[in-house]
């Protein structure tokens, strides 16, 4: 707190102007430590929280991993779910994903080929479940990547009466989250869901999503390489 004092004694703002904007920083310092906490107890509570699928009348997967879809095809095909929603996957591939994994005969897939982001799984998905009526959801992604994509997810579906269940699912070693490496990747995470939550606010205010992969604005890009840790 002193260094904050410091600060706004060397500049020139009147004494009671710079009480003013010291209780401000003080203010707003605590706000972030507190939602900062908020954040790593939702994330430690969805980490730690039993995997235990739950029969939904639609699962939706949200790609990123061969990991993924494989258990995405493996919980439809022991009828947790007839329907199924691989966020994005199109028709072609599918066609590929049903030779490969499909043994149900009663599966039916619905085609989302448009997200580029994990936002943009969560908004896509949330336009099939609320046309097609659907009234609970089994979310499957990696373990490391589900409390931000429950967050969207919930946070989209909020006051339409949608029972969701999330079912994380570890592969490819980047589920070992207790390893140096691991936690690396939940700190990702974390950031990743500032960056999401901003999405989601523009998204909100604009009403639509941006014509540019929000993956390829230079902006962004340089705001992940301060940030973030690159493997």
């Amino acid at each position: 707190m002193s260094f904050f004092r410091l600060i706004l004694e060397k500049t020139r703002f009147s004494p009671p102007r710079r009480k003013i904007i010291f209780r401000t920083m003080i203010l707003l310092f605590l706000l972030t430590g507190f939602i900062i906490g908020g954040e790593i107890i939702y994330f430690h509570k969805i980490l730690s929280g039993q995997i235990s699928p739950e029969t939904s009348e639609l699962i939706v997967v949200f790609a990123g991993g061969t990991e993924r879809t494989e258990a995405g095809y493996s919980l439809a095909n022991s009828g947790y779910g007839t329907c199924l929603v691989i966020s994005p996957a199109d028709q072609k591939k599918l066609k590929l994903y049903d030779r490969k994994h499909r043994r149900s005969s009663t599966v039916r897939c619905i085609v989302e080929d448009k997200a580029r982001t994990t936002l943009e799984n969560a908004v896509y998905t949330k336009k099939i479940i609320t046309e097609h009526g659907f009234r609970s959801v089994l979310l499957v992604t990696s373990s490391y990547h589900l409390p931000r994509s429950y967050f969207l997810l919930r946070l989209l579906l909020l006051g339409n009466n949608v029972k969701i269940r999330a079912f994380g699912v570890s592969g490819s070693g980047r589920n070992d989250l207790q390893s140096s490496r691991g936690k690396k990747i939940i700190y990702n995470e974390m950031v990743k869901l500032w960056g999401s939550t901003g999405e989601l606010l523009i998204y909100k205010i604009r009403g639509c999503l941006p014509e540019q992969n929000p993956k390829q604005i230079a902006f962004l890009k340089y705001i992940k390489s301060l940030f973030l840790f690159f493997h």
